[in-house]
């Protein structure tokens, strides 16, 4: 029962992480539209990249840390990827 019980909690805290990547993917992904459309990097703007990076770097750290829990083996450069995007 222990088993199911840290299984169901993995498969929350991946869907969790899943359901948040979507919405800060869509700002970035929104940022970089009116940034390709001439807008300029303001300190303003500066601070919403930042953020957003730093969100999508946690939120992909979290998945793989606290994710599905198949032991599923995550490859050395999607690791590295994240870890350099945490401590950036």
């Amino acid at each position: 029962m222990v088993e199911t019980d840290t299984d169901l909690a993995a498969l929350i805290g991946s869907r969790i992480c899943h359901d948040l990547i979507s919405p800060v993917g869509a700002i970035n992904n929104g940022l970089e539209l009116f940034l390709m459309s001439g807008m300029n990097m303001s300190p303003e703007v500066a601070l919403i990249d930042e953020s957003v990076r730093n969100a999508s770097a946690r939120l992909r750290f979290f998945r793989v840390a606290f994710g599905s829990g198949d032991a599923q083996p995550v490859p050395a450069q999607e690791t590295s990827g994240i870890l350099r995007d945490l401590y950036a």
